[in-house]
């Protein structure tokens, strides 16, 4: 929780929601071909998992 409202305030970020969305982005945006198409089978897993 400390973290996150660091970077909330580092980043001028107005709420930990969007902190956390950004943080994700960046993470998204550095994996590579193996961790992105590992994420997007586990994303659609999960997805269907909550129809």
């Amino acid at each position: 929780m400390l973290k996150i409202n660091a970077l909330e305030n580092a980043l001028s970020v107005a709420t930990q929601d969007a902190t956390v969305d950004q943080a994700i982005e960046r993470v998204l945006n550095s994996l590579n071909a193996d961790e992105k198409r590992s994420y997007e089978l586990w994303l659609e897993m999960f997805e269907k998992k909550e129809k």
